[in-house]
């Protein structure tokens, strides 16, 4: 995990300097956090996430109003007592879970067509789900567009957390942040990137969600690095500072979703999954016998 950090901080210094040359870039090894508690019955990408959402309850301005995009069921910042918080909305697009859990929602909705007035928040979060919108028939553009409508002028910020090397569309898959970041950078400033790992943790979600090793891979050995990537968090803060940038919107439609979820793959990764997924099956055939 050391060279494939020291490679991808290489890599990412160098990305954003051609676009942003004021970002801050901060690497966070959350096995030295002092004041946070890891706790080991979940997941890295559960613990940088709770970690996150903490720290940023921490550091709330006084009488600020927020919205969660994809809240789900369990929110730590909706569910916080946090006194300088004003109003907390959360959105999702469900009512409830694929548990059947009901969602934290009190707006119905989705990231493309918030239905809030422009200029009201001081703050957005979104924990996670960045990477699932294209599932939706929704571009990070279009997305991000929404977001800073209802952001607040001059003085609004979007805090949002994806992973890296697990799931999702092709860019979070294998770490392309250019692209993420020049899709953000259309409508918001990025002031800060964090990049939240451990180092003690070797966590390879990606081979946990069945992607090919070449979905991951192929892209960083184009940028020259070769080491295999444990799956990690990566946070952007983005400031409004700018009127919003008109773009166009296309008619989409959610019977559309699974078209999306696949047509980033080829040929040889939908085969893959396909064959990984019989194999769990017939392996679960075999257990119970």
């Amino acid at each position: 995990m050391n060279k494939f950090i020291s490679e991808y901080k290489i890599f990412l210094i160098k990305e954003t300097k051609s676009i942003n040359e004021n970002i801050d870039i901060k690497f966070i090894n959350l096995d030295v956090q002092k004041t946070f508690d890891f706790n080991k019955k979940e997941s890295l990408l559960h613990n940088s996430v709770d970690f996150l959402n903490k720290k940023l309850l921490k550091n709330i301005n006084k009488n600020s109003n927020l919205i969660e995009i994809g809240c789900g069921s369990n929110s730590l910042i909706l569910s916080s007592k946090n006194k300088f918080l004003l109003k907390k909305d959360g959105l999702d697009v469900h009512e409830y879970n694929f548990r059947g859990e009901s969602t934290l929602n009190n707006l119905i909705g989705s990231v493309d067509n918030i239905p809030i007035r422009s200029n009201q928040y001081d703050y957005c979060v979104s924990n996670q789900s960045m990477e699932h919108w294209h599932e939706y028939n929704v571009t990070l553009a279009k997305g991000v567009y929404e977001i800073a409508r209802v952001l607040k002028k001059k003085s609004g910020k979007l805090i949002i957390n994806f992973p890296l090397f697990l799931h999702g569309k092709r860019e979070f898959v294998n770490g392309n942040l250019k692209y993420i970041i020049k899709e953000i950078s259309k409508f918001l400033c990025i002031s800060n990137i964090n990049i939240i790992y451990s180092k003690k943790d070797n966590y390879y979600g990606w081979k946990l969600c069945n992607q090919p090793p070449s979905r991951v891979q192929n892209y960083l050995k184009s940028q020259g690095i070769y080491t295999t990537p444990n799956s990690c968090v990566c946070e952007i803060i983005a400031i409004k500072k700018i009127d919003n940038i008109q773009i166009t919107k296309k008619w989409g439609d959610n019977f559309k979703r699974l078209v999306n979820v696949y047509k980033d793959y080829t040929f040889y990764e939908i085969l893959y999954k396909l064959v990984i997924k019989l194999r769990k099956k017939i392996w679960k055939v075999y257990i119970k016998k």
